[in-house]
Parts: C-alpha cells; sequence; structure tokens
C-alpha cells in the first residue's frame, strides 16, 4: 500500500517538474534576444520557476537569476524589477538550511515591499504583505503578524480578489489563535467560512475549515473539531485512496484530524491516519503528531526522538512557537521517564520562547510542566509560584463557559442552515406544484374548448365554496386537536413532575446519610486543627520551629480534607437539587461512574431509612477509560435510580420468600464499547 502511495506521489511530481521544465526552456529561448525591462522580467520569471521545483541545485539556478535582475533593475533605476527579484531571494532564503532564514528573508520582503509601493505594483503589494505577515508570525512577533495580514487583506478587497482575502481572513484568526484569543480567532475564523461558501475554491474552502478545526481542537473541543475535518475530507475524499495530496493544507488537517481522535482516545482511528501521510511532508505538527501516537503506545523513547526530531527541524526554519511547543512537549516526556533535570531544562527553554513571542498558549503549558515538575521533586514553594502563575494565564485564555458558547454556536448555526434548508426546500414545492396547477389547468381548458366554459366556471365555484367549508371544519378540527396536545403535554409534564418529587422522597434518606459522612468529618477535623493550632501556639512559644513546621502541614492536611469533604456534601447536594429540577433537555459532559455510583449508594441508605430490616451487597465494576460522555445527566439519573430501586425491591422481595439463606447482591457496571465506523463517538 505504501509502495503505491509513493507511486503515485512521484507520477504527480514528475508531471509538475515536466510542466515547469517546458516552461524555462521557453522563458530561456526568450532570453536571449530581450533587453532592459523585458530582460529584467525573464529573469524573474525564471528565478521563479526554478525555485517551484525546489531542489538544491534549481534553488542556486534561482537565486543566480534573481540576483542578475536585481542587479540589472537597480541599474536601470526599475522599481518594479527590483521588487520582484527581492521578492524571489527572500522565498529563496526561506527554502535555504539557514538558521536565522526567517529575518534574513523578512528583510528581502520589506525592501520588494518598498519597491512595489514605488512603482505601483497594485497586485504585488498585498502578495508581499503576506509574506511579511508569515515571516513575523513564525518569528512570533504575532502582533506585526496581525497588523500586515489585515493589511494585505483590505488590499485583497479593494482589488475584489475574493479568495486572497479569505485566506487572509482566516490566517489572521490564526495569529489570535496563537496569542490566546479565542474570541477574535473564533469571529475572524467564522467569517472566512462564511465567505468562503460563497465561493467555488476548494483550497479556499479548505483552508477556512481547517483554522476553525484547529481552533476548536485549542480549546478543547476535539468532537466540534472532528465536525470540521470531516467537512474538509468531503472535499478531498480521494485521499484515502493513497492519491497525491494537491492542496497542501489537507496534511495539516489529517494532523488535526488525528490530534482530536487522540483527544477522545480513539486511538486506532488516529494511528490508521498515519497511512495517509506523506512521510516527506514539511509540516511542522507532523513530528508532534507521530510523537503522541508514540506516547499512546507507551514507547517514550521512541515519542523523544520524534519531538526532538520536530525541534531540530523548526528551529532550523525559525519557527519560534512551534520550538517552544516542541520544548515543552520533550519536558513532559522526560517527567514521565523521572528525569528531572532534563524537564527542567527543556520546559524552562520552552518558557523562555514562549515570553519572548508573548505566546500565551504555549507559556501556560510551559508553566503547566514546571508546576508538575515540581509537585514530583516536592519544592512546593515553587508550585505554589508556578500553580498560581498557571492559574493566571488559564484565566486569560478562554474560559470554560466561552469555549461551552463557541460549541453552543455551531450548534446553532446547524440548526440555522437545516431550518434555511427546509425553508428553500419548501418554496421549491410550492413552486412545483404551482406549475403542475397551471399545466393541469391549460390541459383541461384545451380539451374542453370554449362552448363548455361557462359550465367550467360554475363548478369551479362550487367546488370553491365546497373547499372553503370543508377548510372551515378541518381548521376547527385542528384547534380542538390542538387544545387536547395542549392539555395532554401540561399533564404530562405535572406527572413527570411528580414522579421526580416521588423519587427525590425516597432519597432523601440516603441523602441525609451520604451528607452525614462528610459533615463528620468536617466537624471531626475542625477539632483537631483547633487543638493542633494550641500546639503550634505552644512550639512557637518555646520557640520549637521544627515541630511547630510540622504541625502546620498537619493542619494543612486536614484543610485540605476539610475542603475535600465540604466539596462531596456540596456534589450531594448539588445532585439533588439537579435531581429535582425540569430537565432542559441540553446535553453535557457527565462522568457516568460517578452518576452511578451516585445513586447506588443514594437508593440503598433511602431504602435502610425505611427499613431497617433490609439489607443487599453493592459491586460496582466501572471502566475507568470511559471519561465523561455528552448526556442530559437529570434524564439518565433518573432512569438509572429506577433501576437501582427495582433491582433492591426485588432482591428485598426474593429474600423475603426464600429466608435468611438467600443473599441479596445489586451489582452496576460500565464499560466502553468502540463502534465499527473509526469516526463514530464512543458509547
Amino acid at each position: 500500500m505504501m509502495k503505491y502511495f509513493l507511486s503515485a506521489y512521484f507520477i504527480f511530481f514528475a508531471n509538475i517538474l515536466l510542466a515547469q521544465n517546458a516552461k524555462i526552456e521557453s522563458l530561456l529561448k526568450a532570453l536571449s534576444p530581450a533587453k532592459d525591462t523585458q530582460r529584467i522580467s525573464i529573469l524573474n520569471e525564471l528565478s521563479s520557476a526554478y525555485l517551484k521545483i525546489k531542489s538544491a541545485e534549481t534553488l542556486a539556478l534561482a537565486k543566480s537569476y534573481a540576483d542578475e535582475a536585481l542587479l540589472l533593475s537597480k541599474n536601470n533605476k526599475f522599481n518594479k524589477g527590483v521588487g520582484a527579484a527581492q521578492y524571489n531571494l527572500g522565498n529563496i532564503t526561506l527554502n535555504s538550511n539557514d538558521v536565522k532564514k526567517q529575518a534574513k528573508a523578512l528583510t528581502y520582503f520589506l525592501s520588494a515591499l518598498d519597491n512595489f509601493k514605488h512603482s505601483v505594483s497594485a497586485d504585488k503589494i498585498p502578495l508581499c504583505m503576506r509574506s511579511i505577515a508569515f515571516c513575523y508570525h513564525h518569528m512570533g512577533a504575532l502582533d506585526k503578524a496581525i497588523q500586515y495580514t489585515d493589511s494585505a487583506k483590505r488590499l485583497y478587497l479593494q482589488l475584489k480578489d475574493t479568495i486572497n482575502s479569505i485566506n487572509s481572513l482566516a490566517f489572521e484568526g490564526h495569529c489570535y489563535f496563537d496569542i490566546g484569543n479565542y474570541k477574535n480567532a473564533y469571529a475572524l475564523g467564522m467569517d472566512a467560512w462564511k465567505h468562503a461558501q460563497n465561493t467555488k475554491d476548494t483550497s479556499c474552502r479548505m483552508t477556512a475549515l481547517t483554522h476553525l478545526a484547529n481552533l476548536f481542537l485549542g480549546a478543547g473541543l476535539p468532537e466540534t473539531a472532528l465536525d470540521y475535518y470531516n467537512k474538509i475530507i468531503a472535499y478531498e475524499p480521494s485521499v484515502f485512496q493513497h492519491k497525491p495530496i494537491k492542496h497542501s493544507v489537507l496534511i495539516w488537517s489529517l494532523i488535526i484530524g488525528g490530534e482530536a481522535y487522540l483527544q477522545l482516545k480513539h486511538f486506532d482511528a488516529a494511528f490508521n491516519l498515519l497511512q495517509y501521510l506523506p512521510p516527506d511532508n514539511t509540516d511542522s505538527e507532523y513530528n508532534l503528531f507521530l510523537g503522541h501516537i508514540e506516547v499512546w503506545q507507551k514507547q517514550h523513547e521512541n515519542a523523544l526522538s520524534y519531538y526532538k526530531r520536530g525541534f531540530q527541524l523548526d528551529y532550523q526554519k525559525g519557527l519560534e512557537i512551534s520550538c517552544a511547543r516542541y520544548a515543552n512537549e520533550i519536558a513532559r516526556t522526560y517527567l514521565f521517564l523521572d528525569k528531572f533535570d532534563s524537564v527542567k531544562f527543556y520546559a524552562t527553554k520552552s518558557l523562555a520562547i514562549a515570553e519572548r513571542v508573548n505566546a500565551l498558549v504555549e507559556k501556560k503549558n510551559a508553566v503547566e510542566t514546571l508546576s508538575d515538575l515540581y509537585v514530583q521533586t516536592k519544592n512546593y514553594e515553587q508550585v505554589y509560584h508556578y500553580s498560581k502563575w498557571y492559574k493566571t494565564l488559564h484565566d486569560s485564555l478562554a474560559p470554560e463557559e466561552y469555549r461551552q458558547k463557541m460549541a453552543l454556536v455551531q450548534v446553532q448555526n446547524e440548526l440555522e442552515n437545516q431550518k434555511q434548508r427546509g425553508l428553500v426546500l419548501t418554496q421549491q414545492n410550492k413552486i412545483k406544484e404551482q406549475q403542475l396547477s397551471k399545466e393541469a389547468l391549460l390541459k383541461n381548458l384545451l380539451l374542453v374548448g370554449v362552448g363548455l366554459l361557462l359550465l367550467f366556471g360554475g363548478l369551479v365555484v362550487r367546488n370553491n365554496r365546497r373547499k372553503q367549508r370543508v377548510n372551515l371544519l378541518l381548521q376547527q378540527q385542528k384547534e380542538e386537536i390542538q387544545k387536547t396536545l395542549n392539555q395532554l403535554t401540561s399533564a404530562q409534564a405535572q406527572l413527570i413532575q411528580s414522579e421526580k418529587m416521588a423519587s427525590l422522597g425516597e432519597l432523601t434518606a440516603g441523602i441525609a446519610h451520604e451528607i452525614q459522612n462528610p459533615l463528620n468529618f468536617v466537624n471531626n477535623f475542625s477539632e483537631v486543627n483547633t487543638e493542633l493550632i494550641d500546639e503550634l501556639k505552644t512550639e512557637l512559644a518555646t520557640g520549637n520551629t521544627q515541630q511547630a513546621i510540622e504541625l502546620a502541614n498537619d493542619i494543612k492536611d486536614n484543610e485540605q480534607k476539610i475542603n475535600h469533604h465540604g466539596k462531596r456534601a456540596d456534589a450531594i447536594i448539588k445532585g439533588m437539587l439537579q435531581h429535582s429540577r425540569s430537565s432542559s433537555g441540553i446535553k453535557e459532559p457527565t462522568d457516568i461512574n460517578a452518576l452511578c455510583d451516585e445513586y447506588l449508594r443514594l437508593s440503598y441508605h433511602g431504602l435502610r431509612a425505611k427499613d431497617k430490616s433490609f439489607n443487599a451487597t453493592m459491586k460496582t465494576d466501572f471502566d475507568n477509560a470511559i471519561g465523561k460522555i455528552n448526556i442530559n445527566p437529570q434524564d439518565i439519573g433518573r432512569v438509572v435510580l429506577n433501576l437501582i430501586n427495582n433491582a433492591f425491591y426485588a432482591t428485598g422481595e426474593r429474600r423475603k420468600t426464600e429466608g435468611e439463606g438467600f443473599e441479596p447482591i445489586v451489582s452496576i457496571s460500565t464499560s466502553s464499547i468502540q463502534p465499527p465506523s473509526s469516526t463514530a463517538d464512543k458509547s
């Protein structure tokens, strides 16, 4: 399969090479007789043609032609030629192996922009601005990248270049994402996608969707990221037939899809995508994805090799943000291997790069790694410092409620699209019905003839009156049915609420028992802390610092336990309130294991409160790999509670019939079942 894949790529690029060679031959023939500005234009075209082949030899030829064009342009004071040559030299520099190539290329692009402005080359100015923005983005100067991208976008709009204006809009959103401004990133991304849908350009649509997929993946919404990924793949399904990838953005899309699968723990689906990625691609996320695959397989040494290779490649390219990301991944892998000196070295490196370029996402991740390191090494002073810093950075990014809002808006957009499609379909059906009615009427008029026109008119009048009477009767029946339906709906709601309140009454005793345990812990630890504080004062008064520190640590541990049991009581009360509340119908991520365990114990203690002689053994077998699933917790909770109540009742009744020899056992288990489709959610 891989052999076929590589062969297809070879044929694809061989065809590109043949086309470029034909163009180069044509330009070389035209070069000899050409003079002055015509010769300069041909030299710049030759440079661009050789640049597209991207081999070491052709890059050298591209540079030689660009240098000659630059020299001739300066001698002839031909600003447009100078700008074109400098623009080519900037792109040639980006394809070199120079570590500082981003800065060198930026110098060429800035000079080219100045010359394009003096030569009034309106179509070249925004193109040059986008190249400048890309350089600033790779160097981590995100504010300047946003500035130049926005300027390019406005110029493309003036030139009515829709495709490039949309691509600029999407890239501007990506820059805001990198600085942690999810609000602007989302607004610009959705705007780009809205305009892209009005074009027929597949690459433009895929670019807009890929930036949105990347945003939702970074915001911690992998399900939504996969929705966009599936839309992208719909434009290029041939990629799964091992055909050449025509659009480079598709490589990034495949990696985003793989990362989303990994976050959702669909490991097989993520691993499956590897075979469709060309092994020699230059996407900076490629080695990161390979490393994550190795971590999933617990091959941490292999993961380190991919992360380090990705760091080295992106360092040579001058990609600052990517280097910070790779350095942090290396640090986290070393943390798993308990190599703490290496963790500190790479995490500090990642933090230094992120602070230098003000990339908040990478800065937050590096600070989190350092916090985890000091937890492992029990340096609690540093833990406090970095934990506090991490919270500040996390709060300055996208809070949970905003990520949920993004997901909700996405759902609303989809519903609105469905509504619009329904309206269009209804309108089309009406038009078809009108057309059919007109055709039937004309046919009847032609067959009947002029002589039967009056009779036909009388029949039409009589039919209309009959229809009016029928319609009136139908309207009355409809109103009566609607009234009955409203009454039934109201009665149903009352019955549901009554059922909930009844089940809540059954739970009351169990809830009281469950709350009593954490309250006892809170009271006990509070009394212990009071005694410890008295002892602490005594030790401090006598100057016994070491003993005082140990007492302070004991007090701190007790406070954490008080906090834990207080939260436990709070969770029980919230669960009770949630159970009694009317269902909103909105699904939310829920820990199904915790929900089942909670209602099992509440049901048991509720029955025990009513019947002290009742006793049963409770067994649980929960699958910890499930994680949180998207359900309506009130509705599912009531179902689980009813099932458990029925189970306890059945075992109690059977014990009455079989006597003391029967041992009632109620067990509950959960398991994760992977559907056959690799894109399906876990159930």
